[in-house]
């Protein structure tokens, strides 16, 4: 089972200034609302069974935030499609290492996968993230830097 965090900026990727464009077409401006036009993050998990819920994220994660997205999202699914027989596949940020992270994977008996650092190839999310932002942005594949 591979856990998410996917982060959406709803005025379009963020930071992206400039873009490819084929120079025999006219170039496109685009128009960004003050402070950003807000933002959504949400936590999900998905595997061969299918998709957990998504967890709606608020602010900054802390890793009691993170036990509670795995407690309530994580888990039912899990146990639902593979009882206990299941690895969980999580990147190395702070709040997934934590000593407290640990505690409830350990006491929830949930086997991780070991993570090499640097790999976000090993990432489904990762690897298809582009896409999934090009389907998801108005603007599409023109903004890829």
């Amino acid at each position: 089972i591979n856990g998410f965090r996917l982060y959406f900026n709803l005025d379009g990727p963020d930071g992206f200034k400039y873009y490819w464009r084929d120079m025999r077409r006219p170039a496109q401006s685009y128009v960004r609302r003050q402070n950003g036009g807000g933002s959504v993050m949400v936590w999900g998990a998905f595997s061969a069974a299918g998709k957990s819920k998504f967890a709606i994220l608020r602010g900054r994660q802390s890793s009691g935030d993170y036990i509670y997205s795995l407690s309530e999202y994580l888990l039912p699914f899990a146990h639902a499609n593979y009882d206990v027989d299941f690895v969980f596949q999580q990147n190395n940020a702070s709040i997934h290492t934590s000593r407290e992270t640990k505690q409830f994977l350990e006491e929830n008996e949930v086997i991780t996968m070991v993570w090499p650092a640097r790999s976000p190839d090993c990432n489904p999310i990762e690897t298809y993230g582009l896409q999934w932002l090009r389907r998801c942005t108005p603007m599409g594949a023109s903004t890829a830097p």
